[in-house]
């Protein structure tokens, strides 16, 4: 069993870098089994390795564990997450001095790309400036949680969907009339 626990932070990436250099991608596909608070279990394949990963916590401290999978195993575990699975291309990426992971993760009708940075303490996580073409961060943010993402696709606000309504109202002759008015 790999046991590891991280402390980072994500960032939206907003603008391609210039100067960005990135490593080849490797690709994980991840279907979620469970996830109940800030516990998530995923089985996950990646290449010729096939695992189940469990992960704890959220904002920028995590404990993740996996444990190696035999192909049967997998296969019939993997038929339980239909509908909630997402894929994504890992890549080291460096940008000057700085070395963090680019994340371009699949999930439904779209793809989001995070920046995550890793920190060995505490305190140089709290001074890191964000870079210019970092966006939004999303380290404290539920709804960019693996979980979330397989089970709900990308948030609203991101994947470009918006719904509104309004219900005006009027009297005519006496009688309430409502007038239901939506965009999508």
């Amino acid at each position: 069993m790999k046991d590891t626990t991280v402390i980072e932070r994500r960032f939206l990436l907003k603008e391609a870098a210039p100067g960005l250099t990135c490593s080849r991608p490797e690709i994980l596909h991840i279907g979620c089994l469970s996830a109940q608070g800030n516990r998530e279990v995923f089985l996950c394949r990646s290449g010729s390795k096939r695992f189940l990963m469990t992960r704890e916590g959220r904002q920028r401290l995590l404990r993740e564990s996996s444990v190696p999978l035999a192909i049967p195993h997998f296969e019939s575990l993997w038929e339980l997450t239909e509908g909630a699975r997402l894929i994504k291309k890992n890549q080291a990426a460096r940008w000057n001095d700085l070395e963090f992971t680019l994340e371009t993760i699949e999930c439904g009708r779209g793809s989001l790309a995070i920046a995550i940075i890793r920190f060995a303490r505490r305190a140089l996580a709290t001074s890191f400036q964000q870079l210019f073409f970092f966006g939004s961060e999303i380290t404290h943010r539920a709804d960019f949680s693996d979980a979330h993402l397989a089970l709900h696709g990308i948030p609203p606000a991101l994947n470009g969907q918006s719904q509104s309504g309004a219900m005006p109202f009027l009297f005519k002759n006496g009688v309430l009339h409502i007038v239901l008015v939506t965009s999508s």
